[in-house]
């Protein structure tokens, strides 16, 4: 099984791949700590809750932003790059602020 994410569909349509897959989900961006905090339960990003606290308030100090406009594939790209790490609030946090100031761009 082959599980592709893309904000450029228009790129797959023109090299002719979206054939290529069963089904299409559109996914919301991640547009608020709320959404975001979801995400990370869902995915078990932690192994606390309050890993999940502290991770949403270092993206919120650091950035100083309430909305976030991140797309599912750098969410879930963070949590990766987070996991590789002894600090992972702090590194899913760095990463995410890092998501975040490339989408304002």
């Amino acid at each position: 099984m082959i599980i592709g994410t893309t904000s450029e569909r228009s790129v797959l349509q023109q090299l002719n791949l979206v054939r290529s897959f069963n089904k299409q989900v559109a996914v919301p961006n991640v547009h608020d700590y709320h959404d975001l905090a979801s995400v990370l339960r869902e995915v078990k990003a932690f192994d606390s809750e309050s890993d999940v606290d502290l991770s949403l308030q270092e993206i919120k100090q650091t950035t100083g932003r309430d909305e976030l406009g991140v797309g599912i594939k750098d969410v879930l790209f963070s949590i990766a790059t987070a996991r590789q790490s002894d600090n992972k609030p702090g590194r899913f946090a760095e990463e995410m602020a890092n998501m975040m100031a490339v989408n304002r761009e």
